[in-house]
């Protein structure tokens, strides 16, 4: 099945990371699904080789995708202030996922040491 921006255009998976980050950034959700198509696995595979429980990755994964979002939404489009999503979209993804990542480990680590102490 062939995913269409509209009648006679490129489908999405042709087109670039920018130009899908571009679209999305006007609010085409299907430009973004696709970002994250590209980038979930690689995303979902450093997440799993640094956590520790199934359901830790899986909050990291969803969490990652969810603040790139709302950066996107609320970053300035000519890309002031060095936050310009559109200008690497792939270390931008990366850039969300280590800070969820890291978030869990804290969290799982946190975890431990007061269960240790119990």
């Amino acid at each position: 099945m062939r995913l269409w921006v509209r009648r006679g255009a490129i489908p999405y998976k042709s087109r670039t990371d920018v130009d899908l980050m571009c679209l999305a950034r006007h609010g085409n959700t299907e430009a973004f699904d696709e970002l994250v198509l590209r980038y979930r696995d690689r995303i979902y595979a450093m997440a799993r080789d640094l956590l520790v429980r199934d359901e830790h990755v899986v909050d990291a994964v969803r969490e990652a995708f969810v603040s790139a979002y709302r950066e996107m939404m609320a970053a300035d489009p000519r890309g002031a202030g060095g936050k310009d999503p559109g200008a690497n979209p792939g270390r931008w993804f990366h850039r969300h996922a280590v800070r969820a990542v890291l978030s869990r480990v804290v969290q799982e680590r946190t975890t431990a040491d007061a269960a240790a102490r119990s």
